[in-house]
């Protein structure tokens, strides 16, 4: 990400990448920002051979004859494509009515034989994938 862009999806991951499909797929995923496309601009990005991330979309401005398209839910991004790969959507505020939606996450230990607790508090994006990915991980991890 360049500037003050910020990663507003987790990244999906669809392949083998590169794959040209015969009819186009629906590749759902969550988002945690405003949905209003006056307080953002949204790009969707896709991975390419080289590791490298390209703007493939920018949102508000798909045409008929692009190969994506992004229908925007309140939550969730639905992408329309004939091509599989690796996306993400990326957004820098345009101004200050601009919100992404953040999850605070606390932690401790399941029992404690003293009353001294150590809570360790997390803040995430707010995205079923993320909060179930860092759960796991923390919830493995010793401290």
């Amino acid at each position: 990400m360049a500037g003050c862009q910020t990663l507003l999806s987790p990244i999906v991951s669809c392949g083998p990448p590169g794959v040209v499909l015969s009819r186009p797929v629906i590749l759902s995923m969550d988002h945690c920002f405003d949905a209003c496309l006056d307080n953002w601009a949204v790009r969707l990005k896709k991975q390419n051979y080289e590791g490298a991330w390209e703007d493939v979309l920018l949102m508000g401005e798909e045409l008929v004859s692009e190969p994506y398209y992004c229908q925007l839910e309140a939550e969730t991004c639905r992408l329309f494509t004939e091509q599989l790969g690796t996306f993400a959507l990326v957004g820098e505020s345009l101004h200050m009515g601009a919100a992404k939606r953040l999850r605070l996450v606390l932690f401790s230990d399941a029992y404690c034989s003293t009353l001294e607790y150590n809570i360790r508090v997390y803040c995430m994006d707010d995205t079923q994938d993320v909060f179930k990915v860092s759960c796991y991980l923390l919830s493995v991890s010793s401290y």
